[in-house]
C-alpha cells in the first residue's frame, strides 16, 4: 500500500471519530493510534494529523479537556481551601462547551476530586451537594 493511501485511511478513521460529535474521547483516540500502528504510521505522525484535523475542524480531545478541568478544580481550592458547588459547575460547563458530554465531565471531575482528596465546601446549613454526585459518578 502506498504511503498516501495509508495516510488517507488514517484521516478517514480520525474523521469518523471526530466528525459526528466534534469530540474525540479516550476510546476513539486509542482506536486512532491503533489504526496508525496497524498501518505502520509512527505515533508522532498520528498525533500530528490528529492535532491538525482537530484544529481545522474545531474538534476537541478528551485528554486536553481533562487537563484543563483538573487545573480548574485545583485552582478553585486556592482561595479558601475547598471547592464550592458553583466552582464545580463552572468546570463542568466549561467541558460541555468544548463538546464533552455532561455525564463524562461529571464522572471525570468527581473522580479527580476524590482521587486528589480535594475538599468540598458545604452549602448553607451544612448541606452536602457533592455526596449525591459521588454516589452517582464515583465508578
Amino acid at each position: 500500500m502506498k504511503r498516501s493511501e495509508e495516510m488517507e485511511k488514517l484521516r478517514t478513521q480520525i474523521k469518523a471519530s471526530g466528525g459526528p460529535d466534534r469530540f474525540i474521547d479516550e476510546v476513539e483516540e486509542k482506536q486512532i493510534f491503533d489504526k496508525g500502528r496497524e498501518l505502520g504510521i509512527k505515533a508522532s505522525t498520528v498525533e500530528a494529523h490528529l492535532n491538525q484535523l482537530c484544529t481545522d475542524n474545531k474538534w476537541t480531545r478528551e485528554k486536553e479537556i481533562i487537563e484543563d478541568i483538573n487545573d480548574q478544580l485545583i485552582e478553585a481550592t486556592k482561595d479558601d481551601g475547598a471547592i464550592d458547588q458553583k466552582e464545580f459547575e463552572h468546570c463542568i460547563n466549561y467541558a460541555i462547551l468544548l463538546n464533552m458530554p455532561r455525564k463524562r465531565a461529571m464522572q471525570l471531575s468527581v473522580q479527580f476530586v476524590m482521587k486528589e482528596g480535594l475538599k468540598i465546601k458545604k452549602k448553607w446549613l451544612g448541606k452536602d451537594w457533592f455526596e449525591p454526585l459521588k454516589q452517582k459518578y464515583a465508578n
